[in-house]
């Protein structure tokens, strides 16, 4: 009967939008973890310029005591 044929319709529908929410789902998560290791990154990189900043001040004041 027709019932059924749009019941099986409606399943299918219904299996083709949990697929494709899930996916969705999936690619929210990847550009989270995206943008999460983005901020780490550029987290990592300040802290690697303010220590290279930090030891070049070091050496300079080494340099300038040495000459007094």
């Amino acid at each position: 009967a027709a019932y059924v044929q749009r019941e099986i319709e409606i399943k299918a529908e219904e299996t083709c939008l949990e697929a494709t929410l899930e996916a969705l789902q999936q690619e929210k998560e990847a550009e989270a973890d995206l943008a999460e290791a983005t901020a780490f990154e550029a987290i990592v990189d300040a802290a690697d310029i303010e220590e290279s900043s930090k030891h070049e001040l070091r050496r300079q004041r080494t340099n300038c005591s040495s000459i007094s």
